[in-house]
C-alpha cells in the first residue's frame, strides 16, 4: 500500500547516492539500493521575552526523531508531497502529543545553552508537522550477502556503514 507523505526537499537520487559512495572510495562499489523514509516531528517555535530594551522575539526550528526522542535544531528547509509504498516508511513510536513537550523542553534548553536568552520565556509553536528525511540503504562491494552496507543521507550526501547483518 502507498500514501502521500512530507518530505525534506533536496533528496539525493540513485544515480547522486551512487557517485557520492563511488567518488569517496574505490572500495565502496554501490551495487543496489533502497530509499527509506525517517520520520521526524517539526516544530517552529517564536519565543518571547521583556527586557529592559523592551520586548524581544527569537524564532527556532526544531526537529523531535520520531523514533527516538532525539532532539535537534533546523536550518530552514522545504518540503514537498511524495508517495511511498508502506516498506520504505518507517513508522513514528511517538506521537505529536508526546514530541511537542519534548520540543518545547529541547528548544528551551538550546537557548538558554546558547546565551539567546538568560531566563525563561513564553514559547508559542507557530508551525509543526511530521516530516520524514530520506535516507538510503547501499549494498557495496561483491555479490556475497554479506558485503559492506551503507547508511547515506538522503539530503546531505553523508554516509556511515552498517553493521553486517
Amino acid at each position: 500500500m502507498s500514501r502521500e507523505i512530507t518530505v525534506v526537499s533536496g533528496a539525493l537520487d540513485r544515480d547522486a547516492v551512487f557517485r557520492t559512495l563511488s567518488d569517496a572510495s574505490e572500495v565502496l562499489r554501490p551495487r543496489d539500493a533502497r530509499e527509506l523514509y525517517y520520520p521526524y516531528h517539526w516544530f517552529h517555535f517564536k519565543f518571547r521575552s521583556s527586557t529592559w530594551l523592551g520586548e524581544s522575539a527569537l524564532r527556532l526550528s526544531c526537529f523531535i526523531d520520531s523514533r527516538t526522542r532525539v532532539g535537534a535544531t533546523t536550518d530552514a528547509f522545504e518540503t514537498e508531497a511524495v508517495v511511498a509504498g508502506d516498506d520504505a516508511l518507517l513508522a513514528p513510536k511517538i506521537d505529536v502529543e508526546e514530541a511537542a513537550p519534548l520540543a518545547r523542553r529541547y528548544a528551551g534548553y538550546v537557548l538558554r545553552n546558547r546565551r539567546k536568552a538568560f531566563i525563561d520565556v513564553d514559547s508559542e509553536i507557530i508551525e509543526g508537522a511530521l516530516v520524514h528525511k530520506p535516507l538510503w540503504v547501499v549494498d557495496c562491494g561483491g555479490p556475497e550477502p554479506s558485503g559492506l552496507r551503507m547508511l547515506v543521507d538522503g539530503i546531505s550526501g553523508g554516509f556511515h556503514p552498517l553493521q553486517a547483518r
